[in-house]
């Protein structure tokens, strides 16, 4: 049989819990008091904190304690845990977990939410603050997180689910799944993992990884996005009516793309057999930025079939490996609605061509003895002649 402690609130500000080898589940519910369950746990109160601290006797080893708290906005609840899992059910206000080697379930939550993991996973559901969650070993999962979310984690795959806010990420070993999140700013550094991002929206973006393939098929907005791996397959899917520029290239690797690009000469040394391409849909001056740079990998850019405010299902990288073709220098772009029996009119291919070159020349990816070249071989000029 436990044994129960209570504590009334009065002028508390602070619930602090250290434990060894024990199994910690908060709950928050309506209640004037604090409860405590649990054999050897010891409680006191001193300056406006109470101190929940365990025995360290064997036989209580493994023991569930279990906390009950009113719920009131202005308390805090810290945590320190050598080992065992550690549960909060529909916490509040300021929490901050540190856990050597243990499982941790957050849910339903509401306020600010810090947390250190040495080894074991991580499940947050419907959290409504900002999150802080370092992890040495172990899996992450966000569900429902409206607040800004930093995530570290040095092996173990992170996963974030609906929901809304900013997020950072920076792993060392595992891979990257965001879906369905609106986010105005992410920025995701990855050692070794793939990061895949579908659904939701996208706002600023920077991704790079080591060793890892990136896809994504998200509504973008006018921002800027820079995708960079070592070694590692891109894919993207943009939006058919979102004034954008792209500039993709590759050391060792084929570019594929949707959008009408031209081929960069690209000068001094590099290996043979490096590309670069750019190419732009609106000469407007807010659009979309979009650099994609992969030192032994594919590039593949498409359109996305879906409206705006949808996302259609991400492009796999294996389908860029599996049918790689290399940028012609000047390509047409597909017609919006394409038909084999329904070719696009030449005049319309050079016109389309033109305008691609001369954006390149305005935005300086083109000098103007390299525009001159290919307007020549179409014959028009940098001028604009025709």
């Amino acid at each position: 049989m436990t044994n129960e402690q209570r504590f009334p609130l009065a002028d508390l500000h602070r619930v602090y819990v250290e434990v060894d080898v024990r199994e910690v589940i908060a709950r928050w519910n309506e209640r004037e008091d604090i409860s405590v369950h649990g054999n050897g746990v010891e409680g006191f109160l001193e300056a406006g904190e109470l101190f929940i601290t365990s025995d360290r006797d064997r036989q209580f080893n493994k023991e569930r304690i279990e906390i009950e708290l009113p719920i009131h906005e202005s308390l805090s609840f810290s945590v320190k845990a050598e080992r065992g899992d550690v549960a909060l059910e529909s916490p509040r206000g300021k929490l901050d977990l540190r856990v050597d080697s243990g499982d941790v379930k957050v849910d339903n939550g509401n306020g600010t939410l810090s947390l250190s993991s040495g080894k074991g996973d991580l499940k947050i559901d419907a959290f409504v603050g900002n999150v802080t969650a370092t992890s040495g070993s172990g899996d992450k999962l966000f569900n429902d997180v409206t607040g800004d979310v930093t995530a570290r984690s040095g092996r173990g795959d992170i996963k974030m689910l609906r929901g809304s806010g900013a997020v950072e990420i920076t792993g060392a070993s595992g891979d990257v799944i965001i879906n369905d999140r609106d986010t105005t700013r992410l920025n995701v550094t990855n050692a070794s993992g793939d990061v895949v991002i579908h659904g939701g929206r996208l706002g600023q973006t920077v991704i790079e990884t080591a060793s890892g393939d990136i896809a994504c098929n998200v509504p973008l907005t006018v921002a800027t996005y820079d995708f960079t791996a070592a070694s590692g397959d891109m894919a993207l899917a943009v939006q058919r009516d979102l004034p954008l520029r792209v500039d993709a290239a590759t050391t060792r690797g084929s570019i594929r793309s949707d959008l009408p690009l031209v081929a960069i000469p690209q000068r001094g040394p590099r290996n043979p057999h490096g590309k670069r391409v750019v190419g732009s849909t609106s000469d407007a001056p807010e659009r979309a930025e979009i650099t994609m740079r992969t030192t032994s990998g594919d590039i593949h850019v498409e359109w996305s079939n879906a409206p705006a405010t949808t996302a259609a299902p991400a492009p796999s990288a294996a389908s860029v490996r599996s049918t790689p073709q290399e940028p012609i220098p000047v390509p047409a772009p597909a017609p919006s609605q394409p038909r084999h029996d329904d070719p696009m009119p030449q005049d319309l291919f050079d016109d389309d061509r033109r305008r691609v070159i001369l954006n390149a020349l305005a935005d300086g990816s083109l000098s103007v003895e390299e525009a001159s070249r290919l307007l020549d071989a179409m014959g028009g000029s940098a001028n604009g002649g025709r």
